[in-house]
């Protein structure tokens, strides 16, 4: 058996500790077998009790070795000897609070449970996932936080990677096709909470504009829309998409400069002779741009028309109105992720569960008071002679 090196800057519990590991990954310990005591190691290696013990607690973290008490110190079977102490977490994109406050929490979280965290991007893209997926593998991680993309694909991907009692949490939306743990913020709700302002505020005609994309956060927040409006006895307007560049996605990391094009849906609701007098956006990213779009066209905001968004990003406050929006437990839902994680790795057989965190109202100068009784056709002549005169 080699020895340890005192002059290395090694310390000598991980040289030990890598030396045993070595033993156990050629074969010579195999699992189920009982490994030498505490004072054999210390006679064996030349070194002290403590050293030992500190060499163990890392093969015992790392799932290589496991100690039943009153019998001793065994090689781990093979199914836990592949649980490590790391856990790898995917998001679409690393550009605004709503995934870096998400991925703090979740590190908090796994920090003190002597995690770490491997942390990557998918860039918005399935086949960046998949590579991930494959990178994560290779680190040998034991579980995974994934934000998914919800496209069409992604399930038959993490069924071909992971195995059904893979640990894998998602959060902010569903996998569709795949039972799993997830957690998401109450996107229904807060959106019901965001019309019923509107509505308080004296607004009947309120539109929602989205992104072709309809993951389940996206559907839930068109669903508690129509049923606000519903409950008012108002018809909902038909959920306008945009069509964006892929370049330009929801979540860039500047604010984003639509083109006329794009928000073309917008002008042709505002140009209608019963036009909307607010505007409910499924993101915040997509209200700044129609915001900056509607002011160009001279129509102020909340008066002529108000503006609410969705997620209560940072860039929200600083708008050229500041924005009414829904806050997300952004943090919150990172932790509340991270502890499913580790309640599944403690125990696969959990059933799959689902956490629904409450989302906040927060109430900017976007909507403002109570609407003035300019009619929606008034305010587009209006709008369209400073077009004009420009």
């Amino acid at each position: 058996m080699s020895s340890l090196d005192p002059g290395s800057p090694t310390p000598l519990y991980a040289q030990l500790a890598e030396q045993l590991k070595r033993r156990i990954q050629r074969g010579e310990l195999r699992p189920g077998d009982r490994l030498w005591s505490e004072s054999e190691l210390c006679d064996r290696f030349g070194v002290s009790r403590g050293t030992v013990r500190e060499a163990l607690d890392v093969l015992a973290s790392e799932g290589l070795l496991q100690r039943i008490a009153g019998k001793g110190t065994f090689i781990a079977a093979p199914s836990r000897a592949r649980q490590s102490r790391l856990l790898g977490m995917i998001v679409p994109y690393l550009r605004d609070s709503l995934t870096t406050d998400m991925l703090r929490g979740a590190e908090r979280v796994l920090r003190r449970a002597g995690y770490s965290l491997i942390f990557c991007h998918s860039d918005g893209n399935l086949e960046v996932e998949r590579a991930q997926f494959e990178r994560l593998q290779a680190e040998g991680v034991s579980g995974i936080i994934l934000f998914p993309l919800a496209e069409e694909g992604e399930a038959s991907l993490v069924r071909r990677y992971f195995t059904p009692d893979f640990p894998l949490v998602t959060i902010d939306r569903r996998l569709p096709g795949i039972q799993t743990d997830a957690v998401l913020a109450d996107n229904r709700q807060g959106a019901y909470l965001a019309i019923g302002h509107l509505l308080s505020g004296g607004h009947t005609r309120i539109a929602c504009i989205a992104a072709p994309d309809r993951p389940s956060s996206v559907q839930d927040r068109i669903a508690g829309y129509e049923q606000a409006l519903r409950e008012a006895d108002i018809p909902p307007l038909a959920t306008v998409s945009l069509a964006l560049r892929p370049g330009q996605p929801s979540g860039s990391s500047v604010a984003p400069e639509y083109s006329a094009d794009e928000l073309a849906p917008v002008q042709q609701l505002l140009n209608m002779r019963d036009a909307p007098t607010a505007l409910f956006c499924i993101n915040d990213f997509i209200a700044f741009g129609v915001m900056r779009h509607v002011m160009a066209r001279r129509m102020r905001v909340p008066q002529d028309v108000a503006i609410a968004g969705f997620d209560d990003l940072a860039i929200a406050a600083y708008m050229p109105t500041p924005l009414t929006t829904v806050a997300q437990p952004k943090q919150a839902i990172g932790m509340q992720a991270a502890e499913l994680l580790l309640s599944r790795i403690a125990d696969p057989a959990l059933p799959p569960r689902e956490i629904v965190l409450p989302t906040e109202l927060v109430i900017r100068a976007s909507t403002g008071a109570r609407r003035s009784a300019e009619s929606g056709s008034a305010r587009a002549a209006r709008a369209t002679g400073a077009s004009r005169r420009r």
